[in-house]
This record gives C-alpha cells, structure tokens and sequence, in this order.
C-alpha cells in the first residue's frame, strides 16, 4: 500500500497467495474514513470484481491505456 496526502493504491492478489476480502475491505474503509481516495490496481477483469463498491479499480492495461503508465 502506498499512501500519499489524499490518496491510497494498493495492488490486489489472487486469494491462492492468501488474500482475504473482508481483512481488505476492513483496510479500505479505515482509508476511507481519512479521506484517501483508495485506488486498487489488479490483474485481470476476475479480481476487478472483488472490490466492486471498495475502491476505484484498474487492470495495468487500463491505466495503460490512459497514459498512466511508461509504454
């Protein structure tokens, strides 16, 4: 997790490497509630799912797509 004045980015994992949702979702709302916005980057589409109504969600190809990353 890295955290800067206002935002928060996290990276998910598959849960095989001992993911758990509800540890993570604990995590974004404390995040939350100091007013970081919290941005997860996962993946593929499968995982992107997992954090519906948590955090913004990306896949690397989407925030290539919008330049956010060196090609």
């Amino acid at each position: 997790m890295v955290r800067e004045q206002k935002m928060a980015f996290g990276l998910g994992v598959r849960k095989e490497y001992g993911h758990k949702v509800d540890e993570t979702r604990k995590r974004i709302e404390a995040e939350k509630r100091e007013s970081l916005t919290v941005t997860k980057i996962v993946p593929n589409e499968d995982l992107k799912e997992l954090y519906v109504r948590m955090a913004e969600r990306y896949t690397p190809r989407e925030l290539w797509e919008m330049d956010m990353v060196p090609a």
